[in-house]
């Protein structure tokens, strides 16, 4: 989880009137272009509109090589443009963007616990006193008996 919400990015670089601004991923809107710097995380979900490099999608496909990517194609917020230089047509951002949605999903993963868990977990509990009990029950009478203690 810590892994995956460090890949997030907090801001995105703009292009608005012809200017690069640095603004926060929530403000980032459908159809905005994001331009991407080698060495970079992209920071939204879209379309390469103009550009070219090689982005590391291993986070996301487990692949262990970087692909090219050119005018386009799709590239996923998260991923790394390990080279070259990208202007990106966003689809998606922020919270709607693939990785916070895949964040979301393992948040909630981990928080549910399955209908069997209970049973298993009531069945434990009983199962721990009943070692216990056979234990103390065995001690006893093997001291009633006389049995030597050690």
């Amino acid at each position: 989880m810590r892994e995956l919400t460090r890949l997030y990015p907090r801001n995105a670089r703009v292009i608005m009137n012809g200017v690069e601004t640095e603004v926060p991923i929530n403000e980032v809107r459908a159809g905005d272009l994001v331009v991407v710097k080698e060495g970079e995380v992209i920071p939204v979900d879209g379309y390469v509109d103009s550009g070219e490099g090689y982005v590391d999608e291993s986070v996301m496909t487990g692949e262990p090589s970087p692909r090219r990517k050119g005018v386009n194609d799709l590239v996923l917020a998260g991923t790394i443009l390990t080279r070259g230089y990208l202007r990106i047509r966003t689809t998606r951002s922020g919270e709607y963007a693939f990785i916070a949605q895949l964040i979301r999903q393992a948040r909630q993963a981990q928080s549910l616990r399955i209908p069997i868990q209970s049973l298993v977990d009531k069945v434990a509990s009983y199962l721990t006193w009943f070692v216990m009990g056979t234990g103390a029950a065995t001690f006893i009478a093997w001291y009633l008996i006389g049995a030597p203690s050690t």
